[in-house]
């Protein structure tokens, strides 16, 4: 039987931030967990969906001691069939006032957070905030980085910059999630093919805020998830 979930002490308040991270890969996912824990803001959710994976995610899950952290298990695989509807049923559980939909393999530098938070204060009204990006390969090596844009971006700057090199990936972006729900999620496109970009842009109408220092980093990795849910290596896949 699957080990019991980790249970949070209700705030008196619900967080500001909600991490929340669909699981499938274990090979990087200690390293995402330790890199979301390790930020210097301390207010915010983890919420971690084991969506039945053949690895050993609970033993690495509850290595961690930390009351911020809810682990679930789907009853089924979802993702291997409809990656955004795991997307958006993990995302229904969160409670903060911002989310982020983190990855198994992917890392935050710790002050992610204290940079939109800082943003955040100065922008209001702003739904959207990418933290700028770094690549890397599954060795550690960097592959490329992003470029610096202005801090506030209207919509139609952002989608300037975006289809011009800007790097975009799902688990730098933070959202306003009560407009992120109203809206529905994740728009949902077949095999997930540019769903992140066209939810970005459809939260990008009151202006984007980019964070000035690279706080994010994605890996490209040749693990990928097919769509029967199983995993296997091809050379010329990106992980997303």
């Amino acid at each position: 039987p699957p080990a019991p979930p980790h249970t949070c002490t209700p705030n008196a308040r619900p967080p500001r931030f909600s991490f929340v991270l669909p699981v499938f890969k274990a090979k990087y996912l200690s390293e995402s967990i330790d890199s979301i824990l390790n930020q210097t803001m301390s207010d915010f959710e983890l919420i971690i969906v084991n969506d039945q994976s053949p690895d050993d995610i609970d033993s690495i899950v509850f290595s961690f001691n930390d009351s911020r952290i809810q682990y679930d298990i789907n009853e089924k695989n979802i993702g291997g069939t409809d990656l955004i509807l795991n997307w958006n049923k993990c995302c229904q559980k969160a409670v903060g006032d911002y989310l982020i939909l983190a990855s198994d393999d992917d890392v935050y530098s710790p002050d992610f957070l204290d940079e939109v938070s800082c943003l955040l204060e100065r922008f209001p009204k702003v739904s959207l905030v990418p933290g700028r990006v770094r690549s890397i390969n599954e060795e550690g090596a960097e592959v490329e980085k992003d470029h610096l844009f202005p801090i506030y971006m209207p919509q139609d700057d952002f989608l300037y910059y975006a289809s011009r090199g800007m790097i975009s990936v799902q688990a730098q972006y933070v959202y306003n999630r009560e407009k992120f729900m109203k809206r529905g999620g994740f728009i949902n496109f077949p095999f997930a093919w540019n769903s992140d970009a066209a939810t970005a842009y459809m939260m990008s109408d009151g202006g984007v805020l980019s964070t000035p220092s690279i706080v994010f980093t994605f890996r490209k990795s040749s693990i990928h998830i097919t769509g029967d849910g199983s995993i296997k290596k091809q050379d010329s896949e990106i992980d997303c």
